[in-house]
């Protein structure tokens, strides 16, 4: 078998392994499956019917407890580390609260409270964090190991057609895509290497680094889903969506 053929097998095998590890441990937490199955193959990979479904009918059932979503994030240990930095500030809206930042500033340059050394992070970027945490620091035994485990090593993204100009020179999403990028950096550029000198175990420099970053940008910009499609109480100020296991497009 040639090298490369073999690179793809067993990148196969692991995909599959990773698949049906988390599959066991989403039932295990009380997800259920009724009337389908997981299926893994060379040619597909995803949920199939085992039986006719009439409509309305829940093939899949997914318990809250396994939503992964920004609370969760902050209520870790990663995401407490991060609300406890006196250098940081936590914004359930990231634009609103910079608004209102400024405005503070123009309205009482003399109050000593507002700190312009205090950085404003979203709590999205504190959800990027605990994703990266869970992935490559705590590996086995971390609460959502299975399904950070699970979670893909590289996507296509904007940012992966952005390293080829010519693939998106000509593109209107280009400046978008060179906005985005600018409040990605600014967010992991507030957050580190501060955190990994504070926290080396918790942190550690080599992990948390940009490219880490972005691989936990993209798989939360190609996995989330709104929250109140799922039932979760809207609110206005807050516009972060949940993960969950088994629902990504490439489970599905």
């Amino acid at each position: 078998m040639k090298t490369s053929s073999l690179k793809r097998a067993r990148k196969a095998n692991a995909a599959k392994n990773s698949d049906a590890e988390l599959l066991e441990w989403c039932i295990r937490n009380g997800a259920a499956l009724d009337g389908c199955e997981l299926v893994q193959g060379p040619s597909m990979r995803g949920f199939i019917a085992t039986k006719n479904l009439l409509p309305g009918h829940c093939a899949i059932s997914i318990p809250h407890a396994l939503f992964v979503t920004t609370e969760v994030a902050m209520k870790s240990t990663v995401g407490e580390s991060i609300i406890a930095c006196p250098t940081l500030r936590v914004a359930s809206n990231l634009e609103a609260e910079r608004r209102a930042w400024a405005e503070r500033r123009r309205g009482d340059r003399d109050n000593d409270d507002d700190d312009v050394s205090v950085r404003i992070i979203s709590r999205r970027s504190v959800l990027y964090a605990y994703l990266i945490h869970q992935r490559f620091v705590e590996a086995k035994g971390a609460a959502w190991e299975p399904y950070a485990a699970s979670l893909p090593t590289d996507y296509t993204t904007p940012f992966t057609w952005y390293s080829s100009p010519n693939q998106i020179g000509h593109m209107a999403i280009r400046t978008e895509v060179e906005a985005l990028e600018l409040h990605l950096n600014g967010q992991y550029d507030s957050l580190f290497p501060a955190l990994s000198d504070a926290h080396p175990t918790l942190f550690p420099a080599h992990v948390f680094t940009r490219a880490a970053w972005l691989w936990s940008h993209s798989s939360y910009s190609t996995r989330s889903f709104p929250a109140g499609v799922f039932g979760e109480q809207a609110r206005s100020n807050l516009d972060d969506g949940v993960m969950f296991p088994l629902m990504a497009a490439d489970c599905l």
